[in-house]
């Protein structure tokens, strides 16, 4: 042990770090320091070391030292002020010769790759869209047919509203090319910039030749567009939309309609912001179709009857008057029970109608107070009343 310095009090202070040599740090307790000493003096005493004695005794004799300086309170404190003034030194490092590295052997060239031609560019076909858009208007097969030999996708896509020529085709009512693109592999899925399709787009029209055949293409007739409308509601929604003197154009909706109906699908559609189907098929005033429509399930409940019972007071004395009269009992046929109602009755045969499925006349206070759309189904109910 090398650079021993004496201290004023006669204590020989060597020049390693006695922390160290315990293997704590500064602030160790004195029970760490302990604890330590004990742990090392069973490992680094000459008698645990038979035959390597005196390798050993110089390195517990070090550990001997250290540990009657840092066991003692006040010579700890002077030790901690040496190293403070005369820090010990540690012994540099032996630094270890790099290791030599391997000579890797070169890598052998590959022969570099023959230069193939560059493959020339095929212009795309440039679409005059105006021009394009009126042989589709006239339904003009034959020139469109030039526009498709000379290199025009059967999926172009516009630039407006994202129509495929098959959609627009159909948007203009132009049958022969519709069906000459759907017979061609035109894809009959893609939908345009409000979320329709081709079948959307043909019922929508009450296109139901068109309708078939993309059903027998295997259209889906479940397909939503962004406001959550299928085909059927757009039929019956055409349907309505058409004024009642054009017979023949809604004959072509309720042609579209059973097509749809006919096809497994579904009736119960409420699209965003607005009604649902079964209220769309209640406006067409047709009874046979509210039939149709019932029997494939559409949405049955009060709500459906109270909306009928309000048409009623407006349209009972009508023509239109019957077709909603069926409608009704139609509905209460299905196990729709009025329930107090019979205020908004607008006739006697309303009324009795409605008592027959199950309405209480004889609860008499529930209609206290309130407006009667019949005076004769309020006699009924009150006979002393005027």
């Amino acid at each position: 042990m090398t650079n021993n310095k004496t201290q004023k009090g006669g204590i020989n202070f060597s020049g390693r770090n006695y922390y160290k040599v315990l293997g704590i740090n500064k602030d160790a307790t004195q029970k760490q320091i302990k604890k330590a000493y004990r742990k090392l003096a069973m490992k680094l005493h000459p008698d645990k070391h038979h035959g390597e004695e005196d390798k050993y005794q110089p390195l517990f004799q070090e550990l001997e030292h250290a540990y009657s300086i840092l066991k003692d309170v006040k010579l700890r404190k002077q030790y901690n002020i040496h190293i403070i003034i005369n820090p010990p030194k540690t012994p540099p490092r032996k630094k270890t010769p790099p290791k030599p590295r391997k000579k890797t052997p070169p890598r052998k060239k590959t022969p570099p790759k023959p230069k193939t031609p560059p493959r020339k560019k095929t212009p795309k076909y440039k679409v005059n869209e105006n021009k394009l858009k009126n042989i589709i208007y006239k339904d003009n097969l034959e020139e469109f047919k030039k526009y498709l030999s000379a290199g025009l996708s059967i999926n172009y896509i516009f630039d407006t509203i994202q129509n495929t020529l098959l959609i627009l085709s159909i948007e203009r009512g132009g049958p022969k090319i519709a069906k000459y693109l759907i017979d061609n592999g035109a894809d009959i899925h893609i939908k345009n910039g409000f979320g329709d399709n081709a079948l959307i787009e043909a019922s929508s029209n009450g296109y139901f030749k068109v309708v078939k055949y993309l059903l027998k293409r295997k259209a889906n007739p479940n397909v939503k567009n962004f406001m959550g409308e299928t085909a059927l509601y757009k039929a019956v929604e055409g349907y309505n939309k058409t004024k009642p003197y054009k017979k023949d154009i809604k004959l072509k909706y309720t042609k579209a309609i059973i097509s749809l109906l006919n096809a497994n699908v579904s009736v119960n559609i409420k699209p965003y912001g607005n009604k649902h189907l079964v209220y769309q098929v209640i406006a067409t005033e047709k009874s046979k179709l509210f039939q149709i429509f019932l029997k494939k399930g559409v949405k049955q409940n009060l709500e459906v009857l109270k909306e009928l019972l309000e048409i009623l007071i407006k349209f009972h004395d009508l023509p239109e008057g019957k077709e909603y009269t069926k409608m009704l009992e139609m509905l209460l046929k299905t196990g729709v029970k009025p329930k107090y109602l019979l205020h908004k009755a607008a006739n006697i045969k309303i009324g009795k109608l409605l008592i027959k499925y199950g309405d209480e006349p004889k609860k008499s206070y529930v209609y206290k107070n309130k407006k009667f759309a019949s005076k004769e189904v309020e006699n009924l109910i009150y006979p002393t009343s005027k």
